[in-house]
């Protein structure tokens, strides 16, 4: 016998994801803190990962968390006011399914704080305009016309709708606090 040559052959067959994609796959745009993603359990599933991107596909996009025995995710690092598209894959010990289609979300940008500008002092007689910004969540500030109010001191100054101050003919000096609506 001829010990020197011999032949094996192995055929080697692609074997399809065996898990299935995550369904109904919902992201909030309605909270001021968190994109809020839920979707349905894969069958077989051991976790899900979760990908953003603010493009329309995945190119760019990335894994932002993997979760395990959960169906639903809270995405707190989001920018206020920028809308994100999310895919979902459930993964096993056999592998990684497919991507669920993109479904868009966004954190909503707020207003945080108020505030007013202008001069501090005037003299009997004299008129100051004031300034209102509004500062939002997203770190845009951004000048507004709100409704102004004389708080404490009605009977000193006058204030018109534009933000104009007028003092009135005082003897003495007077603190008035003005408000804005």
């Amino acid at each position: 016998p001829d010990f020197h040559s011999t032949s094996f052959s192995v055929s080697l067959t692609a074997t399809p994801s065996v898990i299935d994609v995550p369904a109904n796959v919902t992201a909030s745009s309605d909270s001021t803190t968190a994109v809020n993603l839920s979707w349905s359990a894969v069958e077989d599933a051991t976790g899900y990962e979760i990908w953003r991107g603010t493009g329309s596909t995945r190119n760019g996009a990335s894994r932002i968390a993997t979760v395990e025995d959960a169906t639903a995710y809270a995405d707190k690092t989001a920018t206020p006011g920028t809308t994100y598209n999310y895919w979902l894959r459930a993964y096993n010990d056999d592998g990684y399914g497919e991507f669920s289609a993109s479904i868009k979300g966004m954190v909503l940008a707020v207003p945080i704080a108020l505030e007013i500008s202008g001069e501090t002092s005037m003299c009997a007689g004299q008129s100051i305009t004031l300034g209102c910004s509004v500062i939002r969540n997203d770190g845009i500030c951004e000048k507004i016309t709100p409704a102004w109010s004389i708080k404490n001191g009605t009977d000193y100054a006058d204030i018109k709708d534009t933000g104009l101050v007028t003092a009135r003919g005082i003897d003495t000096e007077q603190t008035i606090t003005v408000q804005a609506l």
